[in-house]
């Protein structure tokens, strides 16, 4: 009797609703944390600081790859406006020069030359992306799932691992380009919008939490567009998906909208830049920006490019890295995000379909834009279908045991190493054919005669020749450029001005059979020496006089 008093029996034990203060603190928390601390249930969460670390290894790799020297694409362009602050290529990217300046400039009084300090602000954007796409990878596992916190680790290796791993990405991440930095926003913006779909989905939040997150959600929809107008690609399912969520938590989604609107105002404005440089030139920008309001909009607009959409047309280099690197991982990424939005329920189901639209989107984008290096636009796509990892990864794992998670973890560390022992190489080929190049380059440059003249190269890299000249202080007193160049209005006339002759008069209307006559013709026009800066063959060719 006295036992039995003593230890009275079990009872179920009742349901316990958490404090105002609680649920107020759980939905400042945001994302998985606040979901579970409102339904009374303990949230697996996974601590930033594994992400942080995982970030710094992708972006040590990455400035450990970046060459010493410029490279193809549009690295030597990027190079120059980042030194000089100026204005690059259509749509002018002002966020990624206004921070990227002062970085670049810090880099190269540390003693890092012009184009390692360039190349170093894309290695660092990778490092930042693939950061926080480790972030997303692991809480893209839903709050109460049963995988803790070394599976959702793993998962998330898994899948930022292949992707930051992949040469489609590395070409991007050690060389002068704007690509790191939005797909580190794509990341972002992800993680951000998984947050807010779950916060949406919970108890009530309250309208000043939605208040703050509708402004947040303005702020980086400005950032994304004062970046990279692609981002669109990636907002537009995204943002719906947020609306609908919206709807659902029965709030009233104009305020809601109009307040994230005028929140994208500030970081748009951004582009202002663009318009200042026009009116006030750095040491270098684009050729074609001009002094005008129409030229500003156009610049901004990217109507340079419209001709190339609607097709679908890589070079030769770039189809075989699409075949080998890119097509392997996208496609099937692709058809297992369906799977996963397919498996998944309630807002989790949003959360993925949102995810798996916007990779769909920027795959057509990419599929109809017809530059000859489109690799570039797949990255997002690929980046968002690989979700499909950590998120099927959960759904089929089950609650694993300490000792089954270590198993998986290694696992994962030898996939990865194949990987990297695998696609590595390819890299450093890459990087030391960059620095062969570069050591051609300059060894043909040293051959010019003394003296004034002019030295063309119809050539992507031509570009190179203004680091030689602007940043390195060599032969101020050639005119070394590109005949495509001086086939744009503006270059064409500034080119009149400079040196008194017309390059292509006469040659009006302008066929490729008559631009190929260019040297010839401003060879007839001055008694200055006309070269052509033949790398191939590493010669220069004088081009006789009439």
């Amino acid at each position: 009797m006295g036992r039995r008093d003593s230890k009275p029996a079990r009872r179920a034990a009742p349901a316990v609703r958490p404090t105002p203060a609680v649920e107020h603190r759980a939905r400042r928390g945001g994302g998985a944390l606040a979901a579970a601390a409102i339904a009374g249930t303990p949230a697996v969460t996974l601590a930033p600081l594994w992400s942080v670390l995982v970030g710094a290894l992708f972006g040590a790799l990455d400035l450990a790859l970046a060459p010493p020297v410029s490279g193809p694409k549009d690295a030597a362009e990027f190079t120059l406006v980042l030194a000089f602050g100026g204005v690059a290529h259509p749509t002018g990217y002002p966020l990624y020069v206004l921070l990227g300046h002062p970085f670049v400039q810090a880099l190269h009084a540390a003693g890092a030359s012009w184009a390692y300090a360039a190349n170093a602000w894309s290695a660092v954007g990778g490092g930042v992306a693939a950061g926080l796409l480790h972030a997303l990878a692991a809480r893209l596992v839903p709050p109460r799932a049963a995988p803790g916190r070394l599976a959702r680790f793993t998962l998330a290796c898994l899948a930022t691992g292949v992707f930051a791993l992949s040469p489609i990405w590395l070409f991007d991440a050690i060389l002068a380009e704007v690509y790191t930095w939005h797909l580190a926003w794509v990341a972002g913006a992800s993680l951000f919008a998984l947050a807010a779909f779950r916060r949406l989905a919970g108890r009530d939040p309250g309208h000043a939490i939605i208040a703050r997150g509708a402004i947040a959600w303005g702020l980086i929809v400005g950032l994304g567009l004062a970046h990279h107008l692609t981002a669109v690609v990636v907002l537009a399912p995204m943002t719906v998906a947020l609306a609908i969520a919206v709807v659902r938590a029965r709030q009233p989604l104009l305020p809601i909208a109009v307040l994230a609107a005028v929140a994208a105002l500030p970081p748009l404005s951004a582009y202002a830049f663009v318009a200042w440089r026009a009116f006030h030139p750095a040491g270098f920008q684009w050729e074609l920006l001009e002094p005008t309001w129409s030229s500003i909009v156009a610049h901004v607009r990217g109507s340079e490019y419209a001709d190339l959409l609607g097709h679908f047309a890589p070079d030769d280099v770039q189809s075989r890295l699409l075949r080998d690197y890119c097509w392997p991982v996208l496609f099937p990424a692709l058809a297992l995000s369906v799977v996963a939005v397919l498996r998944a329920r309630g807002v989790e189901r949003l959360a993925r379909a949102a995810f798996c639209a916007a990779a769909f989107s920027q795959t057509l984008v990419a599929f109809e834009y017809g530059v000859r290096d489109p690799s570039c636009y797949f990255e997002p796509a690929m980046a968002l279908g690989l979700l499909a990892i950590p998120a099927l990864g959960a759904d089929l794992a089950g609650r694993g045991s300490p000792r089954g998670d270590a198993l998986a973890l290694a696992a994962v560390a030898s996939v990865l190493g194949v990987l990297a022992v695998v696609e590595l190489p390819e890299m450093s080929s890459t990087r030391a054919g960059t620095i062969e190049v570069d050591r051609r380059m300059r060894a043909l440059w040293e051959k010019v005669p003394p003296g004034p003249g002019f030295l063309l190269w119809d050539h992507d890299m031509a570009t190179t020749f203004q680091i030689y000249q602007r940043l390195e202080g060599r032969r101020p007193d050639l005119f070394a450029g590109s005949t495509m160049t001086l086939s744009w209005p503006p270059p064409r006339r500034a080119f009149a001005r400079r040196y008194g002759f017309d390059p292509l008069a006469g040659l009006d209307p302008l066929t490729t059979a008559r631009a190929a006559r260019i040297p010839e013709n401003m060879s007839r026009q001055t008694p200055l020496p006309v070269r052509i800066f033949d790398l191939e063959h590493q010669r220069l060719v004088e081009v006789p006089k009439p």
